[in-house]
């Protein structure tokens, strides 16, 4: 059986005691969070929140005899992994790939229903759709870019998180299109009030904007930012959603940001 986060209700009776291997690395802080620790038998090279779970690889090649040896009847992942390895491993599959802050509260709801852990779940969600409700729309909504690659410049499609993250803080996005390769003269033609270019594994250390050949004339507020951050689909995003939007609204969010986000 594979379960996306948008499925329905399913017969499969929950356990406590469910063995969980994570492939996908963003669900990570939500098994913590929901106090499923202990079902965590293993994890992908890149998780360190479970000492006691078994590393089984990276979530692009994860060793198939390993999992298998760990008997999971869960397996969370993307939606890069074959549903019918999950089946033939017997273990339900949870595909966790949300593009939405709320995508990440309803799956919470869902993994809370499957581990028996409801009042925890309820307690998460509670608190996440608290900050969602708390953000207050700055004037005017300002205009935003997210920058994931420098060389070759590329940003967040408009069929992202990034993008809905940004968006919920109180930014209106400029980039309709899915795939996110731009050429950097229309960037300069068509400059965004604000910039973010992420710092981290996809963009390491990129050069500030001003810095940049060719964009002398770049005016936007740039700030750089941690791709985990801004990036990872976990429920550190809602806190980044609570600080951005705070700086938006400050008396001189450009300065305001710089401070919250400083690299």
């Amino acid at each position: 059986m594979c379960l996306s986060p948008e499925a329905g209700p399913w017969s499969v009776a929950a356990t406590a005691d469910r063995r969980v291997v994570i492939l996908a690395p963003a669900a990570a802080d939500l098994l913590e969070r929901l106090g499923a620790g202990e079902s965590v038998v293993g994890v992908t090279n890149s998780v360190n929140n479970f000492l006691a779970a078994a590393k089984v690889g990276t979530h692009l090649s994860p060793g198939v005899e390993k999992i298998a040896s760990l008997r999971p009847g869960l397996i969370i992942a993307t939606s890069r992994f074959n549903p019918e390895l999950a089946e033939r491993l017997g273990a339900e599959l949870f595909v966790y790939e949300p593009k939405t802050l709320d995508e990440i509260v309803e799956s919470a709801r869902r993994l809370s229903r499957l581990l028996n852990r409801e009042e925890q779940g309820r307690r998460l969600a509670g608190e996440l759709e608290s900050i969602l409700a708390s953000l207050v729309a700055p004037p005017n909504r300002p205009t935003a870019l997210y920058e994931t690659r420098s060389a070759p410049l590329s940003v967040a499609g408009g069929n992202t998180i990034i993008k809905d993250l940004l968006e919920r803080a109180g930014l209106r996005y400029v980039h309709s299109a899915n795939t996110g390769t731009m050429a950097a003269e229309y960037l300069m033609a068509n400059q965004p009030e604000y910039y973010f270019y992420q710092d981290g594994p996809m963009n390491r250390n990129p050069v500030p904007p001003a810095e940049r050949p060719g964009w002398e004339n770049f005016r936007a507020c740039a700030w750089k930012v941690d791709e985990f951050d801004f990036a990872r689909p976990n429920t550190g995003l809602f806190e980044t959603a609570r600080l951005l939007n705070a700086a938006l609204n400050a008396e001189n969010p450009c300065a305001r940001g710089t401070e919250i986000f400083r690299r």
